[in-house]
């Protein structure tokens, strides 16, 4: 069990933070271009996108996650200079039967490896099982 005293959003190094609308579509375009992080974080065909493509998707998941009500996505950001390191999400939750999956990737290759991941994912795993 996780002391209450313990943030919810902010781990060591990484804190879970909201879509930023302005800067996260330029970053996680670049992403896109990665093979490696495509195959590990994509459940789709992947394809390098630009970044109004990105922002596109993030309107589309955004009215996705107000209409359905059974996702919840996060950006994972670096605690030192706030930039934007990945992405986290727990979906297709089914509330009545209290399941659901977890997605999480680290999306630039400097910044795998460091236990941002891990943090997040612990972050993560708090949110859905004590919120």
């Amino acid at each position: 069990m996780f002391d209450i005293q313990t943030q919810l959003f902010e781990g060591q190094d990484v804190r879970l933070g909201p879509i930023d609308y302005e800067k996260d579509p330029e970053i996680e375009s670049k992403w896109t271009h990665d093979s490696d992080f495509m195959r590990m974080y994509a459940t789709d065909p992947t394809r390098p996108m630009s970044a109004a493509m990105v922002k596109k998707q993030y309107e589309k998941l955004e009215k996705e996650i107000e209409e359905e009500k059974n996702m919840y996505y996060f950006a994972i950001r670096a605690r030192e200079d706030d930039r934007l390191i990945g992405k986290a999400m727990i979906h297709r939750i089914e509330w009545s039967n209290g399941n659901g999956s977890v997605r999480l990737g680290i999306g630039a290759a400097d910044d795998r490896g460091k236990g941002y991941g891990s943090q997040a994912l612990r972050m993560l795993l708090r949110f859905a099982f004590d919120e």
